[in-house]
């Protein structure tokens, strides 16, 4: 009898042993879980399991509770497969109790999907989201906040691996139930918004991009910071590039300048720097001189105070705003930061560097805008004279800066030196990059048109149609460069009357451009122009 009590209370003390065990495991491993410490507790969490199937067995509840806890524990540190194979013995787990008829076991194949997402494994995901949707559906109908949050993340995982149309067709059909269901004041609504904008964005439906965006931006400034800058500042710059490509600038300038706002006050220098000259890019080709040349400035101010006055980063500077001052007449200051950039170069020792011709080259241009031609020659010639020495082994850039002496000349009808100075840039291309080459073309092209200005159309003529060839075999007959190409030689032929070979070109143009380019049209005005003049002869 006493043998029989004293085992019946070991049996306690053992029992009462393993669950003090898993209850103080189960405990521990939540309090890592808060503190994101994923790694020790999936080491917890892995002695809980073996804890609560020696008390439970493997069909209790705290056994499930455990597996899912462990599994969110190694899909913390990016475990995906050790994560998944937990979530996979718990849907079958359900499955087996006949308990895969509830919310629950529609979130663990959520879990499921989104793990064969994050490893990559697409097919797989798209299985479980499309149980998970299934299960949803009919649990908790397609009304219910998680169905739209299940086939949110089933848009962006499409999205995320740059299946455009599939992720379109998801965030097309969540978007107005969304609205309603999350609310359209809700963050997550506001997210699906923005990424949205980012599909209709890429697919270059950009009036519709800048209505979502301007959508997720009104409805972030009424969520009162729950959204930060950082979310902000790639949809600004998404938005500044979908009002340029709009043609809408002036919409652009304020959103480019809203995302700079926020990189100003967010990013490492470096990365400021590489900001600010993107967008000054951009804001040259939108012809928004005054903007450029702020942001420049800002710029300059930057430069100074990360690598000083007496640097190449700062003369450079010089020269893009020289360049912004030459656009927009402001030619004092355009001298002014010119020569400042040259004495610079001197004092750094920097007169034989290839970006010293470079501030020669813009001081002719300055001399040339003011109609001081002998100026303008004597500094071209000074920059083609340093590059000789800078641009040793890098004869293609010197002849584009012969080039550019040449088209000089010719605009001054210095025909003879024009065309001395291109076919000395031509003997150049000729020994390298060839004479298949493209910028050997380029070389008969300017030489073809000059002998055509001075009325020698035979001659010209028999050097473009060398250069088409030259085109043609290296670009290919549909590329841009032999297009456009040959609708430079249609329009020289209708400048000289040649109406008959000019229409031939033409219609050849017309054959070689898709019907959506923005010169289709144009072409077929030239056409029925054309077409038009010869019937009146």
């Amino acid at each position: 009898m006493t043998k029989w009590l004293l085992s019946l209370c070991m049996l306690g003390l053992s029992t009462g042993v393993f669950a003090q065990n898993w209850a103080d495991l189960n405990k521990q491993g939540q309090e890592l879980m808060k503190k994101s410490s994923f790694k020790e507790a999936a080491t917890v969490y892995e002695k809980a399991l073996t804890a609560a199937e020696k008390q439970f067995g493997n069909k209790h509840e705290s056994y499930q509770q455990t597996l899912m806890s462990l599994g969110d524990s190694y899909d913390g540190f990016k475990a995906y497969d050790k994560a998944r194979n937990c979530y996979l013995q718990v849907v079958q787990l359900k499955k087996d109790l006949k308990k895969d008829n509830n919310a629950d076991y529609a979130d663990v194949l959520n879990l499921v999907a989104k793990s064969y997402a994050n490893s990559k494994d697409l097919l797989n995901a798209e299985v479980y989201y499309s149980e998970c949707l299934t299960a949803r559906k009919k649990i908790q109908k397609e009304s219910h906040p998680d169905y739209i949050r299940t086939r949110f993340q089933l848009a962006k995982m499409y999205k995320e691996a740059n299946r455009l149309d599939k992720a379109e067709i998801e965030y097309n059909a969540i978007l107005q139930p969304a609205s309603t269901i999350l609310g359209a004041k809700n963050p997550e609504y506001a997210e699906i918004l923005a990424d949205i904008g980012d599909i209709s964005f890429a697919r270059k439906k950009y009036e519709k991009a800048i209505e979502q965006y301007e959508q997720y931006i009104s409805i972030t400034k009424s969520l009162g910071g729950k959204i930060t800058d950082k979310d902000l500042y790639p949809v600004y710059l998404n938005l500044g590039d979908a009002y340029r490509f709009a043609k809408n600038y002036d919409k652009a300038v304020v959103n480019y300048n809203e995302s700079l706002r926020i990189a100003e006050g967010d990013v490492e220098d470096a990365q400021l720097l590489e900001n600010y000259s993107t967008i000054t890019r951009y804001f040259n080709e939108m012809d928004k001189e005054a903007d450029a040349e702020k942001l420049l400035e800002k710029k300059r101010e930057l430069i100074k105070k990360t690598k000083g006055n007496r640097s190449i980063e700062y003369v450079q500077n010089s020269i893009d705003l020289s360049q912004v001052y030459i656009r927009s007449k402001q030619l004092p200051k355009a001298k002014e930061k010119l020569e400042h950039a040259l004495e610079a170069c001197k004092e750094m020792n920097k007169d034989k560097d290839p970006i010293y011709a470079t501030i020669l080259d813009q001081l002719g241009k300055v001399a040339e805008k003011e109609n001081k031609r002998e100026e303008a020659e004597k500094f071209y010639i000074q920059a083609l004279d340093q590059r000789k020495v800078s641009l040793k082994g890098k004869e293609n850039e010197l002849a584009k800066s012969m080039d550019s002496l040449a088209f000089f000349y010719q605009h001054d009808a210095k025909y003879s030196k024009a065309d001395s100075v291109f076919k000395a840039s031509m003997e150049i291309r000729k020994k390298n990059p060839g004479i298949k080459h493209p910028d050997y073309a380029s070389s008969l092209d300017n030489i073809g048109k000059l002998l055509i200005l001075q009325d020698k159309f035979k001659d010209g003529e028999t050097l473009l149609k060398q250069a088409s060839q030259i085109y043609f075999s290296y670009h290919g007959g549909r590329s841009n460069e032999y297009t456009s190409n040959q609708l430079q030689m249609a329009e020289i032929y209708r400048n000289v009357k040649n109406y008959p070979e000019a229409l031939k070109m033409y219609r050849k143009v017309l054959d070689l451009l898709n019907k959506g380019d923005a010169k289709y049209t144009e072409v077929q005005q030239h056409i029925a122009t054309l077409t038009e003049e010869m019937n009146k002869k």
